[in-house]
């Protein structure tokens, strides 16, 4: 998340990953009409505490955008020798 901050120069607001599962579950709810919107809302204030991670300088940015978008434009890949995440276990 510290990437994404520093990459966009924006601040990133981040709850814990159980906050999609909950998320699923009081959809669901609302749908069955079991909660309100405004009790959604509550809860999930009450149930997780949000950081905001703010952005840092990130030296040479330009420089490393650039070399990003060169990859990017030639089409290049990874080399065929590197391990598939399966052989790297």
């Amino acid at each position: 998340m510290q990437l994404t901050a520093d990459l966009t120069q924006m601040p990133v607001s981040a709850g814990p990953i159980e906050a999609s599962v909950t998320g699923n579950i009081v959809s669901q709810l609302l749908v069955l009409q079991k909660l309100t919107p405004e009790a959604v809302a509550a809860t999930m204030k009450r149930s997780y505490t949000v950081t905001t991670i703010q952005p840092q300088a990130v030296p040479d940015l330009e420089a490393h955008l650039k070399a990003f978008q060169q990859i990017v434009a030639k089409g290049q890949t990874l080399p065929a020798d590197l391990p598939s995440k399966t052989e790297a276990k």
